[in-house]
């Protein structure tokens, strides 16, 4: 059975190894999927996330802009606050976060630090108007990266 997600359907998502999503792509794919969570209340984007990891294998993240993002795997979940700053322009912000996060597993990084360098460079793209003159360079999100507290792991259902 093929779910479609506007361009995306189940098969495609089943295929990768890491999703993230939003948190309005996640109450998308929830309604698609018929993630509905504990009855009365919807599914809230980190339990969307939880069924999703478990349901395609895969490491499913949701940003939860200033709120940070929320991680799973079958193994488990992990959190990671936002950076505290005054943003001026969120544009490139997801951009950024999706960068850094794959730049950071390619190089080998664990989950949690990944999540959190990708969340400092969420924030830092923040700062500046505009899309790619935001986006924050390795050495600018080292600077920052001791103002986050790393990724916590959460508690398991």
């Amino acid at each position: 059975m093929i779910v479609v997600f506007g361009s995306l359907n189940l098969d495609l998502v089943m295929a990768v190894d890491v999703l993230v999503v939003n948190e309005v792509e996640a109450a998308s794919l929830a309604q698609a999927l018929g993630v509905t969570g504990a009855a009365p209340a919807p599914a809230g984007p980190a339990e969307v996330g939880r069924e999703l990891a478990a349901r395609c294998d895969l490491i499913c993240i949701v940003i939860l802009g200033s709120a940070g993002a929320v991680a799973y795997t079958a193994a488990g979940g992990w959190a990671v606050e936002a950076l505290a700053i005054t943003p001026v322009d969120t544009t490139a912000a997801g951009d950024a976060f999706v960068g850094v996060l794959a730049a950071a597993l390619d190089s080998g990084a664990e989950l949690p630090a990944a999540l959190t360098r990708a969340s400092v460079a969420a924030g830092l793209a923040c700062l500046e108007a505009g899309a790619q003159t935001s986006l924050p360079d390795a050495q600018e999100i080292e600077r920052r990266l001791p103002e986050l507290a790393p990724a916590r792991a959460l508690a398991r259902p």
